[in-house]
């Protein structure tokens, strides 16, 4: 197997790694965030980083003003 046939593997070993503890994660604790590149502005879990759904732009307006 090449080296990068190794990295390849290992990204996706990592990600289903990230996948399980994003499922298993209760999203407790969110904060607004905006992607990258992107105007979309998302609540994301502080402690998996997994976007659980779309800020409204009423949400997004008090967070921008707080």
């Amino acid at each position: 197997m090449s080296k990068a046939d190794n990295i390849i593997q290992q990204q996706k070993d990592l990600q289903k790694e990230l996948d399980k503890i994003q499922s298993d994660c209760k999203h407790h604790k969110e904060s607004i965030k905006q992607l990258p590149d992107k105007n979309e502005w998302w609540w994301q879990c502080m402690s998996c980083n997994k976007n659980t759904h779309l800020a409204t732009q009423k949400e997004i307006y008090k967070y921008l003003n707080s």
